[in-house]
């Protein structure tokens, strides 16, 4: 089961590796990037979750409510039952029901729940015929998406830096958090492998912030010629991964980036991280 789950996310993160914000115009042109529209070179799973057969990548595009663009916004800290309600206050997150806190880079925009599971149906929309659908088999379960983020500066080379962010139940991720981290490092590899692109790979390790443990792992790809739909020259993607426990859940983000500056910005991110159980 573990493998499986894994498996689905790391094929999903791949599809949102390559994410695009800004498009040329007639002129030639870099217009300025907007989240409402995300190209993602998605590879495409052919079966359910519960295999992990190799996915082939096929581009396909996002779109993202207009509503949701803000870096400024803030959902309400409202309360249903028992479940407390998400904060996203510009580029802060809390969240007392999934327990943790943490503050994405300045140039950031989190997406709430309900748009970054759009976000990411668009990599997985080969395997379900809806949003709903895909959520009622995540919950099956537990899995859960609290927010994707992707940075609002300018693109390079047709992609722009981003963060997924899943939740899953210990009970469904068992194991120590290195072994997570290593088993996703070792699911993207063969992903990338699969579609043509050699990746390094480093090996997990643990952290302490704010006095937990946190496992981080970093891994690079060089890129030159077509991947994904689009054609890069001289080019190198960047992924840090990042697992730490929250009470009875498992906290697993993908860091996608560029360049030296912004991994600089992703390891402060990572210094910000609070967890509250």
């Amino acid at each position: 089961m573990r493998k499986r789950i894994i498996a689905v996310m790391m094929c999903m993160v791949l599809g949102l590796s390559a994410v695009s914000c800004g498009k040329k115009n007639d002129g030639g042109e870099e217009s300025t990037p907007t989240p409402t529209s995300i190209e993602t070179g998605t590879p495409t799973p052919e079966t359910t979750p519960e295999t992990t057969s190799t996915p082939e990548a096929t581009p396909e595009t996002t779109s993202i409510p207009e509503d949701q663009t803000t870096g400024d916004q803030t959902t309400g800290d409202q309360t249903t039952g028992d479940q407390t309600t998400p904060v996203i206050d510009g580029t802060k997150y809390h969240s007392e029901t999934y327990g943790f806190e943490i503050t994405v880079p300045d140039d950031y925009v989190i997406y709430d729940e309900e748009t970054s599971m759009n976000i990411i149906y668009q990599s997985m929309a080969a395997l379900y015929q809806s949003v709903d659908e895909m959520i009622a088999a995540f919950d099956l379960v537990g899995i859960k998406y609290p927010f994707v983020s992707v940075t609002s500066k300018p693109v390079e080379q047709n992609a722009s830096a981003n963060i997924i962010v899943q939740l899953c139940p210990s009970s469904v991720l068992p194991g120590t958090l290195e072994d997570i981290i290593k088993q996703s490092l070792d699911s993207s590899s063969q992903q990338y492998i699969s579609i043509g692109v050699t990746p390094t790979m480093g090996e997990p390790k643990l952290v302490s912030v704010d006095g937990k443990d946190i496992c981080v792992a970093d891994s690079s790809v060089y890129i030159d010629g077509d991947f994904a739909g689009t054609t890069y020259k001289d080019f190198t993607l960047y992924q840090k991964y990042l697992g730490f426990d929250s009470g009875s859940n498992r906290i697993i983000m993908n860091c996608t980036y560029y360049n030296e500056e912004e991994g600089k910005a992703i390891d402060e991110m990572i210094n910000s991280i609070r967890i509250l159980k």
